[in-house]
């Protein structure tokens, strides 16, 4: 056996050892692969990467593949895979009204809204629930607005939220009832006269919030706006400070709300009155009363097309929300992230990865809670590629190289367009990317590549990645002659 020897530029990678072929079988695509790591934007990291053949099974290029590292967004490979597997790919959300509506169009009592955790309950799909409520007769709710957000129990924060403080939208809780993504958009415009607090308005509209602060209408310096948002059992303030210049757009900053199921409840009934339909109580959080009888049941879009939006755009609010959804649907509800839990446990054990050899955190890879290798990524991916109820639903919901998604502005007019359908991951100390991608002769290769501690510019790393993906796109078992071998005579 020619033992390979490992160039000196393995010493950046600190992660243990390349392992490749005898130096007689290393082919061209190895050889090409070597060189690319050797990059100087490399220096200092943890790199793993592995990619195989899923025509013939073949490990075409192994480094680190069994090594933990973390994988950012690329835990969302897993729980999506895991709800397509679970759930299938027409499962709905429902979100259900209930109330003794009479001939009148009038409840005479509480108005009820039930939430089953639906991720894409946007502002608009509420404005569609009121529109078939009127068409039904509805006019006046004489009692109050009660929000049933008990699909889901507490806590509504998985892991890592400790390490982060912010009001930040991509902070937002999960929620059992829960409407756009339990985030606010808070618009700042100028005011027409300086030295005047700029103009305040909220997305969607709603009673739920006051405001604290304000900021000023300046001329003579650049906008500095500080937004924040403090939530109460009852109520969501929002602080406002800093200035804006009074010949700048208007502005928008996204922060969360909650609690997830009283904000829904304010959204219905902000709604509902713009639609002309009276309502005469508060909103109040509670419970559906078992002999409620129902007025009207909204199905969401179908999950194929609720995990394309998790993946192609990267939604961690909707990959908390579908976690959540697997404990209720399969373990009972309510769903809880430990419940979740257990259902992706399940889901991993199937394809031979056992607990304990990795660490699940949370279902979005927001912070650095979760820990998997390339070669557990990858057995993902090829697993769901074997599903063939389930194979293309799983591939089209991952962005396109050079078309949709975070890979929209990436690898534009190079091979991989078009060709590529990955999933990204970033963080600051983390950075993936990890899917599918055809070669020059047609064969579906999978590829996890996972780059942890760089030190390099961001943008860097995603390029390195980039070239990964041209060079998968532009091989050919033709082209991928050995290196070092000798030809017979």
């Amino acid at each position: 056996m020619v033992i390979l020897k490992l160039p000196h530029w393995c010493i950046f990678f600190t992660l243990g050892l390349l392992w490749l072929p005898p130096l007689s079988a290393q082919t061209k695509l190895q050889s090409q692969v070597m060189e690319l790591l050797k990059s100087p934007v490399l220096a200092g990291a943890d790199v793993g990467l592995e990619v195989k053949n899923l025509q013939s099974g073949e490990e075409l290029f192994a480094l680190n593949k069994n090594r933990l590292m973390i994988p950012a967004s690329n835990i969302k490979i897993i729980t999506t895979g895991a709800a397509l597997y679970y759930l299938l790919p027409d499962y709905k959300f429902y979100t259900v009204i209930y109330g003794d509506m009479d001939d009148e169009g009038v409840v005479a009592g509480d108005l009820w809204i039930k939430g089953h955790g639906d991720p894409w309950l946007l502002p608009e799909k509420v404005w569609y629930i009121i529109t078939q409520l009127k068409r039904l007769g509805l006019k006046k709710v004489r009692g109050r607005i009660i929000a049933d957000g008990s699909y889901f129990a507490p806590p509504h924060h998985a892991r890592g939220s400790e390490q982060d403080s912010s009001s930040a939208a991509y902070m937002s809780p999960a929620g059992g009832l829960s409407v756009g993504f339990n985030a606010m958009g808070i618009h700042i415009k100028p005011a027409k006269q300086i030295g005047q607090p700029a103009l305040i308005s909220f997305e969607p509209s709603n009673h739920y919030v006051q405001t604290e602060g304000h900021i000023m209408t300046v001329s003579d310096q650049t906008s500095k706006i500080l937004v924040d948002t403090v939530n109460e059992p009852d109520k969501s303030t929002v602080w406002l400070s800093g200035r804006i210049n009074s010949e700048d757009k208007p502005k928008v900053k996204w922060r969360k709300v909650s609690p997830a199921a009283l904000y829904a409840g304010e959204i219905f009934k902000a709604l509902m009155q713009e639609q002309g339909i009276e309502i005469a109580g508060k909103v109040e959080q509670g419970f559906v009363p078992e002999e409620a009888p129902e007025i009207f049941k909204y199905g969401s879009l179908p999950l194929s097309e609720i995990v394309l939006k998790v993946n192609q755009f990267s939604n961690n609010f909707m990959a908390a929300q579908l976690a959540r959804v697997l404990g209720a649907e399969v373990m009972g509800v309510p769903g809880t992230w430990s419940k979740g839990v257990q259902v992706m446990d399940a889901f991993l054990d199937k394809m031979g990865i056992a607990s304990g050899t990795y660490v699940l955190g949370n279902a979005s890879g927001l912070h650095d809670v979760n820990a998997f290798s390339v070669g557990q990524i990858s057995q993902v991916l090829e697993f769901m590629y074997n599903q063939r109820h389930l194979r293309t639903e799983f591939l089209a919901s991952m962005a396109v190289a050079g078309s949709s998604g975070t890979l929209k502005e990436r690898m534009r007019q190079a091979e991989a367009q078009y060709y590529l359908r990955g999933k990204t991951g970033t963080l600051s100390s983390a950075s993936a990317l990890s899917g599918y991608v055809v070669n020059k002769d047609g064969e579906d290769l999978v590829f996890a590549f996972i780059v942890n501690h760089y030190r390099s510019p961001l943008v860097d790393v995603w390029g390195l990645q980039d070239k990964l993906g041209n060079l998968l796109a532009g091989s050919s078992r033709d082209s991928a002659l050995v290196v070092g071998a000798r030809s017979n005579p």
